[in-house]
């Protein structure tokens, strides 16, 4: 997990500054357009920035847990399922 923080040190963090975004190398670096990944994490990262405090929580979980591997895997079965179905 990495952690990024702005601002002032916050003891309790309310949820209101604190984003939680799972890593997705697709999304937030290679901009897939299979998921919301990478706006999200634009998103949060321009919250913290213009509230001038917050902590973003940058998990290490790559497609929710199941890694970079299984994750482009799944991403081919849902091409073939596609073509199957003429799509």
């Amino acid at each position: 997990m990495r952690a990024i923080r702005r601002g002032e040190m916050v003891i309790v963090v309310d949820d209101e500054d604190r984003e939680n975004e799972e890593q997705c190398l697709t999304g937030d670096s290679l901009c897939s357009v299979r998921c919301d990944c990478g706006p999200q994490l634009d998103q949060a990262m321009r919250r913290i920035a213009e509230e001038g405090r917050g902590v973003l929580l940058y998990l290490s979980q790559e497609g929710r847990g199941i890694g970079l591997a299984d994750k482009i895997r799944a991403y081919q079965l849902q091409d073939e399922r596609t073509r199957h179905r003429g799509g």
